[in-house]
């Protein structure tokens, strides 16, 4: 459960961006973003959880055995957009977020994620689009566009914002540290379309 939770971080990091945005977001009308138009449906499933669980449980088992027999090998980890936001479904119906109808898309080289926030009086919509960057500490989430609703605010300055909460809340090395609860070192994410891969070389203890 601890690796699954680690291989989510990442994921996590896109759903932080959504719930940062929502703390500043309270008095925004609630009308549908216009990034949220080049959004695709994903069909999520019971199948698709069950998909997800096995890949983990081989990627750390693939980590194991290289570890056992002395190797530093290259492993990765390569999971579909309905994998994951099946499994997200599930998390945030178990972590009681405030944040509903989540959505991420995998495009080449980017994401869009999108949610409706669950607050008494108000839905704010929001959309974030953006990629992940390997810095010399690990990897980071980083925003390229952000719709708030329908808010006018200049796209330097929603993305400013978004991006210093997100600094402030998920520091590339806590991706780092929970991706890294077995001996390996990530390397690499790499987002195509509908997909995303984690990729790592194995360390030798």
């Amino acid at each position: 459960m601890g690796i699954t939770r680690g291989c989510l971080l990442l994921i996590g990091g896109i759903v932080v961006l959504l719930l940062v945005v929502l703390g500043v977001s309270y008095c925004l009308l609630s009308l549908s973003p216009s990034l949220k138009a080049e959004m695709t449906p994903v069909l999520m499933t019971a199948e698709a959880v069950q998909r997800f669980d096995q890949k983990v449980e081989t990627f750390v088992a693939e980590i194991e055995a290289a570890v056992a027999e002395g190797q530093e090998k290259q492993v990765s980890l390569v999971i579909s957009e309905e994998e994951v936001n099946s499994k997200l479904v599930d998390i945030l119906a178990e972590d009681d977020m405030p944040l509903e109808n989540v959505l991420i898309n995998f495009l080449e080289g980017e994401f869009l994620a999108c949610g409706i926030a669950d607050i008494p009086g108000i839905d704010v919509q929001v959309v974030v689009r953006g990629r992940v960057e390997m810095m010399e500490n690990g990897p980071k989430v980083v925003t390229e566009d952000v719709n708030l609703g329908r808010l006018p605010l200049p796209q330097g300055m929603r993305n400013g914002i978004i991006n210093s909460l997100l600094d402030f809340w998920v520091e590339p090395d806590e991706i780092e540290t929970g991706l890294s609860d077995l001996p390996w070192q990530i390397t690499d994410i790499q987002i195509t379309d509908g997909q995303l891969a984690i990729v790592g070389e194995t360390t030798k203890l």
